[in-house]
């Protein structure tokens, strides 16, 4: 199943195409879950975003979470966008986009399980804002005047948020935040059913404080892209999850 813009298309694990199947809801892109779906809605005239999920014909069943959105209806934004959702057999788990809980569901959205953590707080100094704003030039290739406009719309945190990312892979949670030790990035793993297994540190690179280079995790090896600028070229990482 390959997610696009405004369709579902389907193929055969050969390649060959089977069907599509269209949809109209913004922005999102769509999970499967048994004969369901799960997908996301952005309101921006009441500054929120809402997990919805969705029957066989992709029409809305129930709403799982709403979060305050990353761009607000009075033009300022935040600089940390919590946004994770994923599907694996009959489950669906989702981040909440404020602290750290993340929600485990059934194929019919009923909760079975929430896991929460507390985390100490990191904090986002100013050296590190810097580097947003350094990005922001350097890599998004802003001009000046670009960058002092989103610089006075952006709300700059005092502490980065519990929760950098999630991944879902062999019926694990991995949990990124942005706890440190050694350069390497604190990893809370939990099975699908919200049990806590172990932690464990990633090597992920990051190309702003608050952008990681695109990464995956699967057969508990992490998987990242990274943008080699000495030699003009992109390259694959991999490392073990110990």
């Amino acid at each position: 199943m390959v997610s696009s813009s405004n369709k579902i298309s389907y193929f055969t694990l050969s390649g060959d195409f089977i069907k599509d199947k269209k949809y109209t809801l913004f922005g999102s892109k769509i999970r499967a879950v048994n004969n369901k779906y799960v997908g996301f809605v952005w309101v921006f005239r009441e500054d929120y975003v809402a997990y919805i999920l969705y029957n066989s014909d992709i029409k809305p069943i129930k709403e799982l979470h709403r979060g305050k959105a990353l761009v607000h209806t009075n033009g300022r934004r935040d600089l940390f966008e919590i946004f994770f959702y994923d599907t694996y057999k009959n489950k669906i788990v989702v981040a909440h986009r404020e602290g750290f809980i993340i929600d485990i569901f059934d194929s019919n959205g009923n909760r079975i399980h929430s896991i929460k953590h507390k985390v100490k707080p990191v904090p986002f100094t100013n050296e590190e804002r810097e580097k947003v704003i350094r990005y922001w030039r350097e890599e998004r290739g802003l001009d000046q005047w670009q960058i002092e406009y989103l610089e006075k719309r952006t709300d700059f945190p005092g502490n980065y948020p519990p929760i950098q990312t999630c991944r879902l892979a062999d019926g694990k949670i991995y949990v990124v935040t942005y706890t440190k030790k050694d350069d390497q990035y604190e990893c809370l793993i939990y099975d699908v059913n919200g049990k806590f297994l172990k932690k464990a540190y990633l090597p992920l690179k990051m190309l702003a404080p608050n952008h990681a280079f695109p990464f995956s995790i699967n057969g508990n090896n992490l998987y990242q892209l990274i943008y080699n600028n000495e030699d003009n070229i992109w390259e694959l990482h991999v490392n073990r999850i110990d």
